[in-house]
């Protein structure tokens, strides 16, 4: 998430400075959510500006982001009163955002330990906190959901998948529900470098031997779980083939 925050320019860079990824090939071949995903699912806080609160939790809880009363760890938010803690993956520290109504008051850097204020910001950008974002759609998540064809699945398999579709459809969030990232995003790491990026390559010939490997072994995984009732036989792979 830091490297795709990064090759969008969150946060942005001083000067010339671009930012320096180093991947494997395995790692930019997995699917993720779209550079535009990305960017609609980033909340933007600026002092001064109006932004009901509620509307700010609702779109990191969509975000990923989860609720507790102390914000220690990044993917965290807590809510008293007039009072947002934010903590976003890409920073360093959490940020406190002190609303007036529906206006920003000020936004301030702090300690997560201490609760120690450590500076104060003029701006907080708050990107998603997972990959397997669903669309807010609810037309749209039942389109895909409807997609997976399921009939060929074991009976045991086929009710297990039967709850998890329909906790996909209501936008509930459940143990495993990454394992459907592929079914509604189908970019990678690749598709976030800007047009006038430099990519470098350490050993094409290895790369490709790995990716193929790769792809040989999730190929036997997959028709085993098919043939065994555990896998819908249209469920995309996770990954980008080797072209």
């Amino acid at each position: 998430l830091k490297a795709m925050a990064a090759l969008l320019g969150i946060p942005p860079g001083k000067g010339d400075e671009r930012p320096l990824i180093i991947a494997s090939g395995v790692a930019a071949s997995q699917k993720t959510l779209s550079p535009e995903a990305f960017a609609g699912a980033t909340v933007d806080l600026k002092k001064g500006s109006r932004f009901p609160i509620q509307e700010v939790i609702e779109k990191a809880i969509w975000a990923g982001y989860s609720r507790d009363p102390g914000v220690e760890v990044p993917g965290v938010i807590s809510h008293r009163g007039g009072i947002l803690d934010l903590f976003s993956p890409h920073q360093e520290l959490p940020v406190r955002v002190e609303f007036f109504g529906d206006a920003i008051e000020s936004l301030r850097l702090f300690e997560p330990i201490s609760q120690r204020s450590v500076e104060m910001a003029e701006q907080a950008l708050l990107i998603p906190c997972r990959e397997a974002l669903l669309p807010r759609d609810s037309s749209q998540r039942e389109k895909i959901v409807s997609t997976l064809d399921i009939e060929g699945c074991g009976p045991h398999h086929q009710e297990r998948l039967k709850q998890e579709l329909e906790h996909l459809r209501m936008a509930l969030p459940f143990e495993g529900d990454d394992f459907y990232a592929p079914l509604f995003h189908g970019s990678s790491l690749l598709d976030y470098l800007p047009k006038d990026g430099l990519l470098l390559v350490d050993g094409l010939e290895s790369i490709k031997s790995r990716w193929e490997e790769l792809d040989r072994q999730a190929n036997e995984l997959r028709h085993s779980q098919i043939q065994g009732g555990e896998l819908p036989p249209n469920f995309p792979m996770p990954y980008l083939a080797w072209k």
